[in-house]
């Protein structure tokens, strides 16, 4: 009876101790899912930032905000507005476009396509819409020091 007693008390105390270190994994195991689950949330995503920009700038189209837009703009940008094509600077191109946006106020923008070119510029193609008038609109920006930066903007009317 004895050695019964010894043997169920040597079995509980071994199930326990399996109990213990399982519960330990299992805490472990958790703070590190935690962490892991901080560290993907808090982490800059580049992506995202991007998606966001792109939303401001289709923002800024929509709303006629060429001074907005020109933060986006490299120092120098080519600029082709109805197949009239040259290079400006952010304060040329934003006058450029305040006077576009004043003669053609936008109603609607909308993105028909993003993409990515083979010299790693990407792209966006939208139209823009100004009352009766519809408007192909397209942008080449790249992402420099985690900044969006246009360096090509087409605005062609698409009558």
């Amino acid at each position: 009876m004895q050695k019964t007693l010894i043997f169920m008390n040597s079995a509980i105390a071994f199930v326990q101790d399996q109990f213990d270190y399982f519960r330990c994994k299992m805490k472990l195991m958790h703070r590190l899912f935690l962490l892991a689950l901080l560290v993907f949330y808090f982490s800059p995503d580049i992506k995202a930032q991007d998606q966001s920009e792109s939303e401001r700038i289709s923002t800024y189209f929509e709303l006629g905000n060429a001074s907005g837009l020109s933060k986006y703009f490299k120092d120098n940008i080519d600029i082709t507005l109805n197949d009239e094509s040259k290079v400006y600077t952010r304060a040329q191109a934003e006058k450029m476009l305040q006077s576009f946006f004043a003669s053609n106020k936008p109603s609607g923008f909308r993105v028909m396509h993003r993409g990515k070119s083979k010299t790693g510029l990407e792209y966006v193609i939208a139209n823009l819409e100004s009352g009766e008038e519809l408007f192909r609109v397209s942008y080449y920006f790249r992402i420099t020091d985690g900044k969006l930066l246009i360096q090509q903007l087409m605005i062609t009317s698409s009558e």
